[in-house]
C-alpha cells in the first residue's frame, strides 16, 4: 500500500490531530450500531404479543433514531481532508525542495515554519557571535 492509501485509512491509537481527520468514520461506524439496534427491536416488535412490550420497543427505537440522526449529522460535519492527497504530498515536496523561497516571502509565520521544520530545537542566541546551531 502507497502512501495515498495509507491517506484513506484510519489509523489505530493516534493521537488528536487523527482523530480531526478520521473522526467521521468512527461516528460512521457508531451510526451504523445504532441501526443495527433499530432493527433489532423492529424485529422483536413484530414477534412481540404485548402492547406493553411494543410500546417499550417503540420508545427505544425512537430514542435509537434520534441518536442515529445526529450521528450522521455529526458524520457529515467532521473534518475530513480538503484536498487530495497528491496535491497534498506534492506541495510539501516543493517546499521541502526549497524553503528558501518561503523565508524569503518575509512573512513571520512562514520564516517561523522554516525555522521549525529546519531545526530539531530553538536556536540559541549569542550576544557576541550571534546564533548557535
Amino acid at each position: 500500500m502507497g502512501l495515498g492509501g495509507a491517506w484513506k485509512l484510519p489509523l489505530s491509537g493516534a493521537g488528536p490531530a487523527t482523530t480531526v481527520l478520521y473522526g467521521s468514520v468512527q461516528v460512521e461506524r457508531e451510526a451504523e450500531q445504532v441501526e443495527r439496534q433499530i432493527q433489532k427491536l423492529l424485529h422483536r416488535v413484530v414477534e412481540a404479543g404485548s402492547d406493553a412490550v411494543i410500546k417499550v420497543y417503540e420508545k427505544r427505537i425512537a430514542t435509537l433514531e434520534r441518536q442515529a440522526l445526529v450521528l450522521r449529522e455529526k458524520s457529515e460535519k467532521t473534518a475530513r481532508p480538503k484536498q487530495p492527497f497528491d496535491e497534498l504530498f506534492e506541495l510539501a515536496v516543493q517546499f521541502l525542495a526549497n524553503p528558501s523561497k518561503l523565508w524569503a516571502s518575509g512573512k513571520m509565520e512562514h520564516r517561523n515554519l522554516v525555522l521549525r521544520l529546519t531545526f530539531a530545537e530553538r536556536l540559541c542566541y549569542c550576544a557576541e557571535s550571534g546564533f548557535r546551531t
